[in-house]
C-alpha cells in the first residue's frame, strides 16, 4: 500500500530545451492541493545521477502534514529518461539553461533548490543568470572549490567497472568503492544507491548515463588547476543558504567551507557523520532538518 501511494505522489514529465532536445523528470505533490501555499523546490542530481537520487527526499517533502511543498526533480541531458546529446553539451551551463527551461516548462517562477555536487556547480552558475527566480539554496557537498582527491576517486570509481551481469554484482561494487567513506550503510543503504545509479537494459545492469560522460570525468587532467567558482557563489550571498557536508567527504575541505562562511555570514551548515560525497539526504534525520529549513524560507 505505501508503495502504491508513494507512486501515485509523483509523476514522470518531459519538456524541451531551448535547443530541441526532449528531456525529463519527476514531479511530486503536483496532485496535492496544500502544496501550492509553498514556494516548490528543485532538485538538481550528482554528475552520473538522475532524479531518482531525490525520491525518498522528494516524498517527504511533499506529503508532509505541515508546510508540503511541490518537487521538481530533473534528469539532466544523457541522465535517466532524458535524450543523449552531443558530449560538448554536457556542460554546466548548458544544465543551467536545461533547468531553466524546466522551470518555464512548469511555470515555476520562485523556487529554492537543492544542488547535490554537480547540481550545486548549476545553482552557483543560475545565480548569475536568473538570481531573481532562488529563494534559498541547500548545497549537498559542493562549494566553488573542488578538491582534486574527490575527482580522483570518482574517476577511479568510474573506471574499474560500468557493466554488472545483475543486481547483486552491482550492490556488492557499491559497497566495495564507498564503504571506506560510508561506513556505516547497510546493505539496504547500498541496494538504495545501486538503484539510483544503475538501469537494467538488455539483461545487464549498466550506469543511467551516456558513456560520453563517463568518458569525460576520465579524461579531466588532474594535473592542472581545476577552475575555482568565488564569483559565481558570492551571487548567492544573499540568498537563504544551507550546506551539507559529510565529514569523510574528499570533495569538499574544512578551509573551503571557512572561506564560504567568511563570504555568507548566515550560511548554516549541517555535519553528516560517517558519510562523504554526497551525503544521502534519505538518511540521518536529513528529510525533517531540509524541511525546517526550508520552512524558515517560506
Amino acid at each position: 500500500m505505501q508503495q502504491m501511494q508513494e507512486q501515485k505522489n509523483w509523476q514522470d514529465f518531459t519538456y524541451l530545451a531551448c535547443d530541441g532536445i526532449k528531456l525529463a523528470g519527476r514531479k511530486y505533490g503536483w496532485n496535492n492541493n496544500k502544496a501550492y501555499k509553498n514556494t516548490p523546490v528543485v532538485c538538481l542530481s550528482a554528475t552520473t545521477q538522475n532524479s531518482s537520487e531525490f525520491h525518498e527526499l522528494a516524498t517527504a517533502l511533499s506529503t508532509r502534514k505541515t508546510f508540503p511543498r511541490r518537487v521538481l526533480a530533473l534528469d539532466y541531458r544523457g541522465r535517466g529518461q532524458s535524450a543523449h546529446d552531443k558530449k560538448d553539451n554536457y556542460n554546466i551551463l548548458q544544465e543551467a539553461e536545461d533547468t531553466l527551461s524546466a522551470l518555464m516548462a512548469t511555470n515555476l517562477q520562485h523556487v529554492n533548490i537543492i544542488g547535490s555536487a554537480r547540481g550545486g556547480l548549476i545553482v552557483m552558475n543560475m545565480s548569475s543568470m536568473r538570481p531573481g527566480i532562488i529563494n534559498s539554496v541547500i548545497l549537498n557537498d559542493i562549494g566553488p572549490v573542488i578538491d582534486a582527491r574527490g575527482l580522483a576517486r570518482a574517476r577511479t570509481n568510474n573506471s574499474i567497472s560500468n557493466e554488472f551481469p545483475d543486481w547483486k554484482s552491482a550492490i556488492e561494487f557499491m559497497q566495495h568503492v564507498g564503504k571506506v567513506h560510508f561506513p556505516n550503510f547497510t546493505l539496504s543503504d547500498w541496494e538504495r544507491q545501486a538503484k539510483r545509479q544503475f538501469t537494467q537494459k538488455n539483461g545487464k545492469i549498466i550506469r543511467d548515463c551516456d558513456p560520453a560522460i563517463l568518458a569525460s570525468l576520465n579524461a579531466i587532467d588532474l594535473d592542472h588547476r581545476i577552475p575555482e567558482l568565488w564569483n559565481e557563489f558570492t551571487g548567492l550571498s544573499n540568498i537563504a543558504l544551507l550546506l551539507i557536508h559529510g565529514n569523510n567527504s574528499n570533495y569538499l575541505s574544512k578551509d573551503t567551507i571557512k572561506k564560504m562562511r567568511d563570504i555568507h555570514n548566515n550560511m548554516a551548515v549541517i555535519d553528516v557523520a560517517n558519510q562523504g560525497h554526497t551525503p544521502d539526504l534519505a538518511t540521518e534525520n536529513l528529510p525533517e532538518k531540509i524541511a525546517e529549513f526550508l520552512n524558515h524560507q517560506s
